[in-house]
């Protein structure tokens, strides 16, 4: 017998969508390639020797898509900077074209990876943490998939750890400014830091030498003492490390 394919469910098989003869009771392989996309219904009939014809099958619902699309590069939000030791947590975030779910391979810049998270809802985000043990500059690289197995590229975020820092006598670090928002004050045990914003004035850090950090920066000083409070908008005293966060 051989088997019809009738591709619009308008009960006519077109030339060429007849197969030849096979056995009775083998399976069939029939390949057939759509052009354009859109909703095809196959039903299908059967024709023996003779000529005699089956009714058609019930039919197959067929949705015919475009090509796949890969997602697109990811954005990294997170610490530029911080400190060798404690935990910094990084959020992943991607789009794909075909609304695709998508997975994150990320590289942390010191020869650690996670490789290949589960796959999250495309626009949301994958949050991570992780801690760089060693004083340094570091650069996070990371590039998504979709469920299809296509690739974004690679997206960057360079990280720097303090290091070589050159103190003042009695190894501490002189801080103040005159113009700042104070956005955070931590003093849990092993966690005491501030976080503030540098607003209209220059905040300045004097270590071995002065220097000047410009409005619209966001540090963190860590291990404080002196007059860092919410309520004013300017602020004094000494630290023991920093970094910029944004």
């Amino acid at each position: 017998m051989k088997y019809g394919f009738d591709f619009d469910n308008d009960g006519d098989i077109v030339f060429g969508h007849w197969t030849g003869f096979i056995p009775s009771g083998s399976t069939c392989n029939f390949n057939v390639v759509f052009y354009g996309v859109g909703t095809r219904y196959l039903t299908v009939k059967a024709e023996d020797v003779h000529g005699a014809q089956s009714g058609f099958s019930s039919g197959l619902t067929i949705v015919v898509s475009g090509a796949n699309t890969p997602p697109n590069n990811p954005t990294i939000n997170g610490y530029a900077s911080g400190k060798a030791g404690n935990p910094y947590t990084y959020d992943f975030t991607t789009t794909d074209p075909d609304g695709d779910d998508v997975s994150y391979f990320i590289k942390w810049g010191d020869g650690n990876i996670t490789s290949w998270t589960t796959f999250q809802t495309s626009g949301s985000s994958y949050t991570e943490a992780h801690t760089w043990t060693v004083k340094g500059a570091y650069t996070i690289e990371v590039k998504a998939k979709d469920i299809h197995g296509a690739e974004s590229g690679w997206s960057t975020l360079p990280i720097s750890m303090p290091k070589n820092k050159q103190y003042m006598p009695l190894g501490i670090i002189l801080v103040f400014g005159f113009d700042v928002d104070v956005k955070l004050i931590q003093l849990e045990p092993g966690e005491n830091y501030v976080d503030l914003e540098v607003l209209s004035k220059p905040f300045y850090i004097w270590e071995n030498e002065i220097q000047t950090r410009n409005p619209g920066e966001f540090i963190r000083l860590y291990n404080t003492k002196g007059l860092f409070l919410l309520s004013l908008p300017f602020c004094f005293g000494i630290c023991d490390d920093w970094g910029i966060i944004g």
